[in-house]
This record gives C-alpha cells, sequence and structure tokens, in this order.
C-alpha cells in the first residue's frame, strides 16, 4: 500500500510538471510570436557590404533584441504569477465578497508589479501601461502605470470592456488557446487566457502596450535606407508596420 502511494505521488508530480511545461511553451510560442516573429526586421538594405556596416547592424539587432526581450518576460511573468498564486486562482474559480476582493486586488498589483525595471527597460519608458484580469463572468481587477481621472478610468474601462468582448468572441470561435490583438491609436492590447492546473481556461488577462514606447526600440531602423519593421499577429495578420 505505501508503494501504491508513492507511487501515485510520482505521477502527479509528472503530470503536474507536463502542465507547466505546457504552459510555459504555450506562453512563450506566443510572446515570441508577437516580438520576435511579429517585429519582422525586414531589412532591405540595397547592396550594403563592409564590415564596419555589418558590425554596426549586428550591434544594433543585438541591442534591439535585449530591449525586446525584457518586454517579453515581463508580460511572460506577469501570467505565471498569476497563475500561480493560489488565491488569485480561487477568485477566478469562485468569486469573492467585496473585502477579500480589495485583498485579491492588492495581491494582483504586488503581482504585476507595473513598476518593475523590466516594464520600463533601459529607457524608463513603460511598455504596459494598464493590466485587467477578468473572470469567466466579467468581474475585473486592474493596476494603471499612471494615476488616471474619473473620467478617463471610465474611458479606460469602456475600451477594455470591448475588447474583452471580442476577445471572447474570437476565442469561442477558434480552437486551442489563442491569444488577440488589437491596435487603437498608440495603444496595442494582448489579451491572454489564464489556465488551471487541468489547462482550463479560468479568466484572461488583457495588457494595454504602449505602441510608443516600442516605436521608440525600433527608431533606430530608421538610419538604415529602405529598411522597416512591422508586428504581425500569430495569424499573420498586420497589426502595425513602420511609417
Amino acid at each position: 500500500m505505501n508503494y501504491g502511494r508513492v507511487k501515485m505521488r510520482r505521477n502527479d508530480k509528472k503530470r503536474h510538471s507536463l502542465r507547466m511545461r505546457m504552459l510555459g511553451m504555450n506562453i512563450s510560442i506566443t510572446m515570441i510570436s508577437f516580438i520576435l516573429y511579429g517585429f519582422l526586421f525586414v531589412m532591405s538594405i540595397n547592396f550594403l557590404i563592409g564590415k564596419y556596416i555589418n558590425n554596426d547592424l549586428d550591434f544594433f539587432l543585438t541591442e534591439v533584441s535585449n530591449n525586446l526581450e525584457i518586454r517579453v518576460e515581463y508580460v511572460k511573468d506577469t501570467i505565471s504569477k498569476i497563475r500561480s498564486s493560489q488565491d488569485v486562482m480561487s477568485y477566478l474559480e469562485n468569486g469573492a465578497d467585496t473585502f477579500e476582493k480589495e485583498q485579491i486586488t492588492e495581491q494582483f498589483m504586488e503581482l504585476v508589479n507595473i513598476n518593475s525595471s523590466q516594464n520600463k527597460g533601459k529607457d524608463g519608458e513603460p511598455t504596459v501601461e494598464k493590466v485587467y484580469l477578468f473572470t469567466q463572468n466579467g468581474e475585473v481587477i486592474s493596476d494603471f502605470y499612471y494615476a488616471l481621472l474619473s473620467s478617463e478610468i471610465d474611458e479606460a474601462n469602456r475600451v477594455i470592456q470591448n475588447v474583452r468582448s471580442v476577445y471572447r468572441e474570437t476565442r469561442n470561435n477558434k480552437k486551442g488557446f489563442s491569444n488577440y490583438y488589437y491596435k487603437s491609436d498608440n495603444c496595442l492590447y494582448l489579451a491572454c487566457p489564464v489556465l488551471d492546473e487541468q489547462m482550463e481556461e479560468q479568466g484572461e488577462v488583457i495588457f494595454e502596450i504602449n505602441l510608443e514606447s516600442l516605436k521608440n526600440i525600433m527608431k533606430d531602423v530608421d538610419y538604415y535606407e529602405n529598411a522597416f519593421w512591422m508586428i504581425r499577429a500569430e495569424d499573420l495578420s498586420l497589426i502595425h508596420i513602420s511609417e
């Protein structure tokens, strides 16, 4: 009987480890496709030859890649922290009363840590300005980088509810765990499912990304003749292209 229990515990650990690897792979593939694949460096530099130019270009691509990686890690880490929090996952699955929700909101803000150096990168400008966490029945908690007026909060809530509505409609029409991208003015919204240990969706987290921050990272592309960059979604649909 003791051997049976040990064997079951080992199997449980294997299943848990597999779920974690699958979740990590899903997030990594998504974010890599969003940034590393999305930012296609179509460096159409006509016959630029020479050791100096090649070294300069290598240095530029390395710097840009490092800056983008910091931003990717912030988003990945935030999703991972949310999923690893028993209290937050319990809130997504079971809801909470007013007092409990206040406590969950404080925990959520600590997990998101929107003022972290990861989010601001080397230049100190935040890439993610707002983070929203929705339950399946539409309850939401959020954290903002900048303090907002009451009217600005109302407008932000109206926009994010529209983004979530389209995301859920899109999710219902697809198989698997897909992410959703939406561009509005200088904002880019990234909606991701929050999965439990059984790989079932319990809610969604939506990031409002400052597109100007990404443009600033990529601005040196303009120094290269006939070069441009673009952002594509997982389905290769065009989200943004440099001017």
